[in-house]
């Protein structure tokens, strides 16, 4: 699944792909169903999905449905875990900026330099 692919866009992308494989080959008209897909798309998923696989692999569930939104769940959290490291980046490199300001107006005003000094 390329990076910037949602789970939804994978599911969509799978199922055109075997919509196409039909329509060239009428004998594979049957072939495809929702449980034979999913594994495909359990394929593709990128590294933070391995538990949530390993998960899905255990439980037997057999539901695709219930499976995709469990997918979809931890789709969810996965970027908002993202934009939460994102904001907490930002923070953490303004702190450092206004820290950086401070220390330089300090270093440079000698009536601040002799206030830490005392």
């Amino acid at each position: 699944m390329p990076e910037n692919d949602t789970i939804h866009d994978a599911c969509t992308k799978i199922k055109r792909f075997t919509r196409h494989v039909k329509a060239i080959n009428l004998g594979m008209k049957g072939a495809f169903d929702q449980s034979q897909m999913f594994p495909q798309l359990l394929a593709s998923l990128p590294p933070e999905y391995d538990t949530v696989r390993d998960a899905i692999d255990c439980q037997g569930e057999k539901d695709i449905d219930i499976l995709l939104q469990r997918l979809l769940e931890k789709e969810s959290l996965l970027k908002a875990n993202e934009k939460a490291l994102a904001v907490r980046s930002q923070f953490e490199r303004v702190q450092h900026q206004v820290a950086n300001a401070g220390s330089k107006s300090s270093s440079t005003d000698p009536s601040k330099r002799l206030a830490y000094r005392s």
